[in-house]
């Protein structure tokens, strides 16, 4: 893909509704458009934390005024596992329980937390427990297709866990002993 189509897709990306629309206009595989879009989501909530950091006096108190976790979600435009972390932590609780009841929400004894903290978990793509370990299982998988594809072409490599054995630092998944031609470049 290059860049320009990669901005268009970025620009473009709102929602997974989106992903499917742009995979059919562009013939771009859905987990392609699903990692863009998880991107975009990712960095526009680290630029914008702090504008919903101000809002929380007035998101705890719609919470408690009868607006679900997933209403304030959509209102503020913001993942609806985050809006729920800002309410529990400005309502007592602390970071392992939040936690905790991530894990398991059924575990809450507020009927309310239990049944809305549920539903915002299993509509959070990005940032719910089950979003990290599908993101996790996606690493693995693209992991083992770089290292079958890497000995496919018969290139030497360190894999992430040779060079962790090698001592502390940065470890990134695959090391090449010689460069490789991609692209004659």
């Amino acid at each position: 893909m290059d860049s320009a189509l990669y901005k268009t897709c970025y620009d473009t990306l709102k929602s997974h509704d989106d992903v499917i629309a742009l995979s059919n206009k562009y013939g771009i595989p859905i987990g392609v458009l699903s990692t863009i879009l998880n991107q975009k989501v990712v960095q526009t909530v680290k630029k914008s934390y702090h504008l919903l950091a101000k809002k929380e006096s007035e998101i705890v108190h719609d919470w408690v005024s009868g607006v679900s976790f997933l209403e304030l979600a959509k209102k503020h435009k913001y993942p609806p596992t985050l809006i729920a972390t800002v309410i529990l932590r400005k309502i007592g609780y602390n970071k392992k329980e939040v936690a905790a009841l991530y894990k398991n929400p059924k575990e809450a004894q507020n009927a309310r937390i239990r049944k809305e903290l549920s539903e915002a978990l299993n509509a959070d793509y990005y940032f719910s427990p089950r979003a990290h370990k599908m993101q996790e299982i996606k690493g693995k998988a693209g992991e083992e297709i770089i290292s079958l594809w890497l000995k496919l072409k018969n290139s030497e490599f360190l894999s992430e866990n040779e060079i962790r054995a090698n001592g502390p630092g940065k470890t990134p998944d695959f090391v090449l002993k010689q460069p490789i031609c991609i692209s004659d470049h």
